[in-house]
């Protein structure tokens, strides 16, 4: 598995895209050790969507997208939050 860290328009992390897997679980660890070791403690990959995945070229960046055909089994986290926001989202656990 790998994960790929993608950024906004300002360079800041903000989804995460972990190939090699279609199992949410197992890829939210790769996600959030990628997290911890590129942005910083206290943040947490959510919200997977798993599926296939292809790249393709914009204004001169290489992004990646839902593959129509073919393409790559992984686990897109479209959004980082801080862990506390994600024990609210969880209820508190």
């Amino acid at each position: 598995m790998v994960a790929h860290l993608l950024n906004d328009a300002d360079d800041l992390v903000t989804a995460v895209l972990v190939l090699g897997t279609l199992d949410a679980d197992r890829a939210r660890v790769l996600a959030n050790e990628a997290i911890r070791y590129y942005v910083e403690d206290g943040w947490e990959a959510v919200r997977p969507e798993p599926g296939w995945w292809g790249t393709r070229m914009s204004y001169g960046r290489t992004s990646w997208e839902r593959a129509t055909k073919g393409g790559r089994a992984g686990v897109y986290f479209p959004e980082i939050v801080e862990t506390a926001a994600v024990n609210d989202i969880n209820g508190g656990i």
